[in-house]
């Protein structure tokens, strides 16, 4: 099978990634490059959308797709 007669129609497919940022004990919140897990340090480069990252330290940086969606939540420890 091949692409030599043209193409028909295509399938549309997504994905998704939740990433969680941490807040410290005095509600400071850590939204930035280096907390996340797809940011690769040792090239200062972001895996989600495969380019560099400007100060990663401090931001998120301007080419990151992820967008905030809830207020900070408390993750509950459970007792077993």
């Amino acid at each position: 099978m091949s692409l030599e007669n043209g193409i028909k129609k295509y399938v549309h497919c997504s994905w998704s990634v939740h990433v969680l940022f941490p807040v410290d004990w005095n509600g400071k919140e850590y939204i930035q490059c280096d907390k996340c897990p797809y940011f690769s340090a040792s090239r200062s480069w972001c895996n989600l959308v495969n380019k560099p990252v400007e100060f990663p330290h401090k931001y998120v940086g301007s080419c990151c797709p992820l967008e905030r969606e809830e207020d900070p939540f408390e993750i509950s420890e459970s007792k077993g």
